[in-house]
């Protein structure tokens, strides 16, 4: 009996100190976590930047405007619409000699931004529909939307289920609640999702392979998803140069209002939509 008591004694100690002993290890794991992420960022950004060295040298001319749209005061601080045109009617050109390779610059870029939650994915979106005809534009946008979200979701699987946890906790839990009362309809569901904005892209990238999503399930829907937004944004490219003169054609702007529109009514049937998906 005294030993059995000393046992019980022993093991009953024992489990305060590793509970300790873990909760000490977590904030050095989470370090660790996300040194790793960076490494995987950096070693990303560094291909990415491989790519871009290795397009072919171009007349000093377009090498110059195409610095100008790259440059901190084209991306940050400039006019938007300016440097879009800019970069549009720069990469037109490059484009004639050198299709393949704004083709894959442009592409790896997109897989880049969606994967690292990067700002920026809008603007490439626009781009495109400067740079590719319709139906071409469309396919890459939503490719490379459901590719690099994708990514997100096994970046995510892998090494990021500790810092979202942590950072949005009642965030995480409440979708999950969510989702599970629409896992007869998960596709139906994300797809909504994806058009709406009642959640973030980046968080549903992030979250949703802590929270049992299927991966086909989840590219799927993002796929097709995108679609809507997709086509406003690029048409909205294909109309650049008309709306940006001193006399749009009417067509412009009858086309763009009703895409805007379109865009809107998300945001405007917002609590309905809501309460009828909840």
């Amino acid at each position: 009996m005294v030993v059995v008591t000393r046992s019980s004694s022993a093991a009953a100690a024992a489990g305060p100190i590793r509970a300790t002993h873990t909760a000490s290890q977590e904030p050095a794991k989470r370090r660790h976590i996300a040194m790793v992420l960076a490494l995987v960022f950096g070693i990303a950004a560094a291909g990415l930047y491989a790519a871009y060295a290795t397009f072919p040298e171009l007349p000093s001319e377009q090498s110059t405007a195409l610095r100008a749209a790259l440059s901190w005061q084209g991306l940050v601080s400039g006019d938007k619409l300016t440097t879009v045109k800019l970069l549009s009617s720069t990469l037109q050109e490059i484009k004639k000699n050198h299709f393949a390779h704004v083709l894959a610059l442009f592409m790896l870029t997109y897989i880049f931004l969606q994967t690292f939650a990067v700002p920026g994915s809008v603007f490439l979106s626009i781009l495109a529909g400067t740079l590719f005809p319709f139906p071409l534009a469309l396919a890459l946008v939503c490719v490379c939307s459901a590719t690099g979200a994708s990514f997100c979701y096994l970046l995510s699987r892998q090494l990021g289920r500790q810092l979202v946890e942590r950072a949005f906790p009642e965030r995480l839990a409440t979708w999950r609640a969510q989702v599970d009362r629409h896992r007869d309809n998960l596709f139906y569901y994300l797809f909504f999702l994806r058009v709406t904005p009642f959640v973030p892209n980046w968080f549903i990238n992030a979250a949703s392979p802590l929270i049992d999503m299927p991966l086909i399930t989840f590219a799927s829907s993002t796929f097709f998803g995108v679609i809507p937004l997709s086509l406003f944004h690029i048409q909205g490219g294909k109309l650049l140069n008309e709306l940006t003169t001193t006399t749009p054609p009417l067509s412009a702007f009858l086309l763009s209002g009703g895409l805007g529109l379109i865009a809107l009514l998300p945001t405007l049937f917002k609590n309905k939509l809501k309460e009828r998906m909840d």
